[in-house]
């Protein structure tokens, strides 16, 4: 990320920097974590993102999950707290975007694999009291920010272990909402992904790639 850079801004710029040609000859591969949940994770390999060569990973809803919102929620989230505690920066994602094909509806996430393949093992961490004391600390105090700490979610905060660096990987449920009744991270992301497709990347429908995800 630039100096003074939203996270939310250097994911468009992100997305914006791939290749499109290239990812979509990608296959997804092995899989990343566990099935359980709304989403199966899997590994494309390396990619081009911003000059800089990553490890990537597609996350295919199953059922009636909604990729848009996911995003929503993981990228709203994941600025919000960057902007009152920075030095979590290296921690998250290095970029989350998403998958169209022709123009359609958004299909996939694209994201960083941690696994780097499934070179690196990674351990999820339950119960992080450290973290949440911290994110419960940047967020109490009510009479500076217009948001409060969600005790039930924060209790949920997930963070990993990869290559004995911590991570945070996850933003869903998000662990702080606004003092009123709308979530706070819902409206902010509705003002980056409501009037364009800033996040998206199209592939031809024909491509290894968009025929995996269909």
């Amino acid at each position: 990320m630039r100096a003074g850079e939203s996270y939310i801004d250097y994911c468009v710029r992100a997305v914006q920097s791939i290749d499109v040609q290239a990812l979509s000859m990608r296959v997804p591969g092995i899989r990343i974590g566990e099935d359980g949940g709304e989403y199966r994770t899997r590994a494309i390999g390396e990619i081009e993102v911003c000059d800089a060569s990553i490890f990537a990973a597609v996350k295919l809803p199953k059922g009636r999950a909604d990729p848009i919102l996911k995003t929503q929620t993981e990228l709203s989230g994941i600025e919000l707290l960057l902007s009152r505690i920075p030095e979590l920066t290296p921690q998250v994602p290095q970029f989350m975007g998403l998958i169209a094909v022709e123009g359609g509806k958004p299909r996939a996430i694209l994201t960083e694999d941690a696994s780097r393949g499934g070179q690196e093992e990674v351990q999820a961490l339950w119960s992080n009291m450290e973290l949440a004391e911290r994110v419960e600390a940047a967020f109490s105090r009510k009479e500076d920010f217009d948001y409060e700490v969600d005790d039930e979610s924060i209790e949920q905060i997930l963070s990993f272990m990869v290559g004995g660096q911590q991570r945070l990987l996850d933003f869903t449920p998000p662990p702080v909402r606004n003092l009123g009744t709308d979530d706070v991270f819902d409206q902010r992301a509705d003002e980056v992904l409501l009037e364009g497709r800033d996040l998206v990347i199209d592939l031809p429908a024909s491509s290894p790639l968009a025929q995996a995800i269909a």
